[in-house]
């Protein structure tokens, strides 16, 4: 039985989440435990963590981390960062915690896996190759193109290629090995159109935030998207999403079959899906929280606190009581990112910003970088700054999405 205020362990990767977010949320409600790798934060790290909770070191074998978090006295074990979700699987089993098996979480981080799981269970895929050190040329015939070259294990669009045809995605798969990228890749047929096409102003995808309890898949909110930027970057997030009813129910139960097909039993999902002429198309399964603002956004337009329908799940509670403030909210609320053209010296325009500040509902302006030049590499998160707030319309959402990328000018230019 759950003592009145659980312990939460959270398998920690610096950066990966706010702690005084999550501590204004989990504050008097659990007790939280920061599993991490002694070897791998500084001080001051170490002392940040401290302010929100226990610290414990798990950096041994995942046995002497199942070990530290049991003397911890944990009642779960959760995380926010995709390169934990695998070992923070395996605590849970040796601890006996809710969680999904390894080999699920493993399905929630390796493209090829997943879409093999997909498949077998009869979730429509793309076709798609994976691409080993010694791969054959004759692989890159083996999928349509347009396709989009990315790494097998990876995440926020790091290091992902559109390849208009087959030998284009053998001269970048050979560029990115030369340079001493020897990662897996997966090279799949692109849904949808290439561009990216619109619906009106947004973007062609959504994602469909979820919360896993026993097995059962509750569907949260559907969260819009705007347009990508090259190449497959996100430039914001918004809800309401303005899909009919049915379409919504659709893309709920595409989720539930991807979430049966892969195996998944508790926590979270950021499940983002193309809106394609042959219906929903799932682009990838994630086994955490959303990032890039969806967490507020869902918070917003919902009620609904994903971070704790995450800790709920983790210690085994029922979801229920937390899913039942969901209600209809006022607004469009949103989070939307200004990303510079790829490989292109580019700088926010003076006076930027009394601009932005000028925007109606605009609650929180992050700026990551008043000039850069952004590479492939660096993928969404590459964006120079983000946006998020609460309009009135749509029609306001569009205004502010305008004005955001209205503060950019080539770098040659700036004055």
């Amino acid at each position: 039985m759950l003592r009145d205020v659980p312990t939460l362990a959270i398998v920690h990767e610096v950066d990966s989440i706010s702690l005084l977010h999550l501590a204004r949320i989990y504050s008097g409600w659990m007790d939280i435990v920061w599993a991490v790798d002694d070897a791998r934060l500084t001080a001051a790290d170490r002392r940040q963590l401290g302010r929100f909770g226990r610290v414990c070191d798990i950096g041994g074998s995942v046995h002497e981390a199942a070990a530290v978090l049991a003397s911890a006295g944990v009642d779960g074990v959760t995380t926010f960062a995709d390169a934990q979700l695998v070992r923070t699987a395996e605590i849970a089993e040796i601890l006996r915690l809710p969680g999904n098996p390894p080999e699920v979480a493993n399905r929630l981080v390796d493209k090829g896996e997943q879409r093999r799981a997909l498949a077998a269970a009869g979730v429509p895929v793309p076709e798609f190759v994976e691409l080993g050190v010694a791969t054959e040329p004759t692989s890159f015939d083996a999928v349509r193109y347009p396709a989009v070259l990315k790494p097998t294990v990876g995440a926020g669009g790091r290091t992902t290629f559109a390849a208009p045809d087959a030998g284009a995605a053998a001269w970048q798969l050979a560029a990115l090995r030369a340079a001493g990228d020897l990662r897996p890749m997966i090279l799949e047929e692109c849904l949808g159109e290439y561009p990216p096409g619109q619906r009106g102003e947004y973007g062609d995808y959504v994602s469909v935030e979820s919360v896993v309890g026993a097995g059962v898949v509750h569907t949260v909110q559907v969260v819009g998207r705007m347009p990508l930027a090259a190449e497959f970057r996100e430039t914001g997030a918004f809800a309401p999403a303005g899909l009919c009813p049915e379409r919504s129910a659709e893309l709920a139960a595409t989720v539930a079959d991807a979430a049966a097909a892969l195996g998944i039993r508790t926590g979270c999902l950021h499940t983002e899906i193309k809106l394609t002429a042959d219906g929903p198309r799932i682009i990838e399964v994630n086994g955490r929280i959303g990032g890039g603002g969806v967490p507020g956004i869902v918070a917003d337009t919902t009620g609904v606190s994903l971070y704790r329908c995450a800790a709920l799940a983790a210690v085994g509670a029922e979801i229920e009581p937390e899913l039942d403030q969901r209600g209809p909210r006022n607004g469009v609320s949103f989070a939307i990112a200004l990303q510079p053209p790829l490989d292109t010296p580019v700088a926010l325009t003076p006076g930027w910003s009394e601009v932005l500040h000028g925007i109606d509902g605009v609650r929180q302006i992050d700026v990551r970088a008043e000039q850069a030049t952004v590479g492939h590499g660096e993928g969404s998160y590459g964006y120079l700054v983000m946006l998020a707030g609460l309009a009135e319309s749509p029609e306001r959402m569009l205004e502010a999405y305008r004005t955001l990328y209205s503060v950019m000018r080539p770098l040659a230019n700036a004055q």
